[in-house]
C-alpha cells in the first residue's frame, strides 16, 4: 500500500510539472510578435502595382529620387504621405496563425487566383519581391490574405481601400488645385467674382437682374479652383486655341487655367506643362458661365448647383480686365 501511494505521488509530481511546462511555453508564445507574412525594408521598395483583380493592369507607384512618381502618367507626382503609409502599412504586416490552406478554403476567403480583391506586387530593387493577394474583408481594417506563392490563408491587420487600383486616387491634386482658402478673386470673361474682407463673396463688372447669392458664387469658385481630373500627362501645349477659361488670383499669385475642348477635354494650368484630363461637364460649367446663374433663387443652366449642358462658348472665354 505504501509503495503504490509514493508511485501515485510520483505520477502525480510529474504530471504537475508537466502542466507546469506547457503553461509556460503557451505563455511564452503568446507574448511573442507574430511572424511577418511579408518581409520587407520599407525604405527598400521600390515600387508598388495595384490592380482590382488578376487579369487587370491597375496602377503602378514607382519611388525615384526620394519621391513617388506614377509611370504610366508620364511620371506625374503621387501624393507622397500617402504613397509612403502605404509602403509602411506593407511592410508592416504581420500574420498570427495560419487560418485554412486548403482549395475550398480559398474560394470562401475570396482567394482564388480569379476572386481575388487586389492584387498587390511589391518590389525591392529591379525584381518582384513579392505578390500579394488580399481577399474578402475579415473585420475592420483586416482582410484575409496569402503570397501568391502559397495556398496558406492569412488574417492580416489591412483593409482593401488602403490599396487603391486607380491611378486617379494617387494624382498629387495640387499641382492643379489651388486651396479655396488663398482665393481672392476669379476673373472669366466679362465679370469678376471677389472674396471680401469679411470671407463673402460678390460680382464685379456686371449688374445681374438681382441679388446675387454669395453662396452660389461660393460654390461656383470652389468648382472651377479644385477641378477633378481623370488622368494626366506631360507635353507642349495643346493645339488650337482654348475654349474656355480663367485667372485665379491669390494674395502672392495669378493662376491661369485654359481649357481645350475635344474628345476628352483637358486643362492646363500656367506655370506647369500638364494637360489634365476633366469632364466634359467641367468644361461646360465654365463655358456657360453667366452672371445670371448668381442671382438668388435662379436656375439658370451653368450654375454651381445646376451644372449646365450648353451655352454660348464667348461666356466663358479669356478672362476680360476686370480688376478683382
Amino acid at each position: 500500500m505504501q509503495r503504490m501511494t509514493l508511485t501515485l505521488a510520483l505520477v502525480l509530481v510529474l504530471q504537475l510539472g508537466l502542466v507546469g511546462i506547457l503553461w509556460l511555453g503557451a505563455g511564452q508564445a503568446g507574448d511573442r510578435a507574430p511572424e511577418p507574412l511579408i518581409s520587407l525594408n520599407q525604405d527598400a521598395i521600390s515600387s508598388v502595382r495595384i490592380a482590382p483583380g488578376p487579369d487587370e493592369a491597375g496602377v503602378e507607384l514607382k519611388r525615384a529620387n526620394g519621391s513617388w512618381q506614377l509611370p504610366a502618367s508620364d511620371g506625374f507626382p503621387a501624393k507622397q504621405s500617402k504613397a509612403e503609409s502605404l509602403a509602411q502599412n506593407l511592410a508592416g504586416i504581420r500574420a498570427g496563425l495560419p487560418v485554412a490552406s486548403s482549395q475550398g478554403a480559398l474560394a470562401r476567403f475570396d482567394l482564388e487566383p480569379k476572386q481575388v480583391e487586389r492584387r498587390i506586387v511589391i518590389n525591392e530593387g529591379e525584381s518582384d519581391s513579392v505578390t500579394l493577394l488580399i481577399g474578402k474583408s475579415a473585420g475592420t481594417n483586416s482582410v484575409y490574405a496569402r503570397r501568391a506563392a502559397s495556398n496558406v490563408v492569412h488574417e492580416i491587420d489591412f483593409a482593401s481601400w488602403q490599396a487603391e487600383p486607380n491611378a486617379s486616387a494617387w494624382f498629387e491634386t495640387a499641382k492643379l488645385q489651388v486651396p479655396i482658402t488663398d482665393v481672392k478673386a476669379v476673373k472669366l470673361a466679362g465679370f469678376t467674382l471677389r472674396k471680401g474682407d469679411d470671407g463673402g463673396w460678390s460680382l464685379k463688372g456686371a449688374d445681374p437682374n438681382g441679388e446675387v447669392s454669395t453662396t452660389k458664387i461660393r460654390e461656383f469658385v470652389a468648382k472651377l479652383v479644385q477641378p477633378t481630373f481623370d488622368a494626366v500627362s506631360k507635353g507642349g501645349a495643346p493645339e488650337g486655341e482654348p475654349s474656355a477659361g480663367y485667372t485665379v488670383v491669390t494674395q502672392d499669385n495669378d493662376f491661369r487655367f485654359d481649357y481645350y475642348s475635344g474628345d476628352k477635354p483637358t486643362v492646363v494650368r500656367s506655370g506647369q506643362d500638364w494637360h489634365f484630363q476633366v469632364a466634359q461637364e467641367q468644361l461646360e460649367t465654365v463655358r456657360a458661365a453667366t452672371p445670371e446663374q448668381f442671382v438668388a433663387g435662379s436656375g439658370v443652366k451653368g450654375s454651381a448647383s445646376a451644372p449646365g449642358s450648353g451655352g454660348s462658348p464667348s461666356a466663358g472665354g479669356n478672362a476680360g480686365s476686370s480688376e478683382p
